[in-house]
């Protein structure tokens, strides 16, 4: 059996590798690859060959110039930009707080979060479960202070419900004045967006309502099923019903996100070999 304090060495040292990993490799490649998107598709073809395990290394798969429809001219313009400079000292500075303080489970998730944003899944997965390993839970409700802004929201839910999309997003802006940084409102906001087809806005306001509280679960939900829907941004969705279910392990209908983790999972297996050249 593996000395307890040796295993312990092990996974520190293979959690300094990813981080290294992404900062030195998966983002240099990323730049790469956004320089290459803004390429004439010509350009795009001659050029795959030479760049193809830059891109393989960013999570990008090098594909032929026939495979430049206008379907995936539109994916590319939804994915995801480049982090900024500005994420990754923040990352390294909730990784300081966390080593000073190891006990608090905000900290935890609110890193894990960015770890998220940085594509650093299974980094991301742990600090949630260092999260709820010191007491977090998840949040479904969170409370209103102003009972004018719990109103107007709960107004809002009921218009969209009944699908009049422009009096509901009219009622729950007037409710989001009152509590600016209010998650559920966020939230809300970001499902109506969704039930109007338009699937960005639906993730930005979902991953607003997530900064300000990264255990309001429902967020994670919402963002994992448009991204599903999409069939983009997998690795994310998945990521995300993983967090779900570890913030929320009593879940009823467990079956149902394990289901669609799966579904993505073996998604993005088909689409890998589909671009793995024999």
């Amino acid at each position: 059996m593996i000395n307890e304090r040796l295993a312990h060495g092990i996974r520190e040292t293979l959690k300094e590798i990813d981080i290294r990993f992404h900062y030195y490799i998966v983002y240099p490649a990323k730049e790469a690859y956004e320089s290459f998107k803004q390429k004439s598709w010509k350009e795009k073809a001659g050029i795959t060959a030479g760049t193809g395990l830059a891109f393989l290394v960013a999570g990008e798969f090098a594909k032929p110039q026939a495979a430049y429809t206008e379907e995936a001219k539109a994916e590319e313009t939804a994915e995801a930009s480049v982090p900024e400079k500005s994420l990754i000292d923040k990352v390294k500075d909730l990784e300081l707080s966390v080593k000073k303080d190891p006990k608090n489970a905000d900290l935890y998730l609110r890193l894990g979060f960015s770890y998220g944003e940085l594509g650093m899944y299974d980094g991301g997965l742990e600090m949630y479960k260092k999260a709820v390993e010191n007491g977090a839970k998840a949040i479904k409700w969170p409370k209103f202070k102003s009972g004018k802004a719990e109103q107007l929201e709960t107004e809002g839910t009921r218009l969209m419900q009944q699908k009049k999309y422009d009096e509901s997003l009219k009622k729950l802006e007037e409710s989001l004045e009152l509590e600016p940084n209010h998650p559920l409102t966020i939230y809300m906001i970001g499902a109506l967006y969704q039930l109007k087809g338009e699937k960005n806005k639906a993730i930005d306001y979902s991953k607003k309502a997530l900064k300000i509280n990264p255990a309001y679960c429902n967020a994670y939900s919402l963002v994992s099923i448009v991204h599903t829907d999409n069939k983009s941004q997998l690795e994310e969705a998945i990521f995300y019903d993983g967090i779900y279910l570890i913030l929320n392990p009593g879940y009823g209908h467990r079956q149902i996100i394990l289901d669609r983790i799966k579904k993505n999972q073996d998604f993005l297996k088909e689409q890998s070999n589909l671009y793995i050249v024999k």
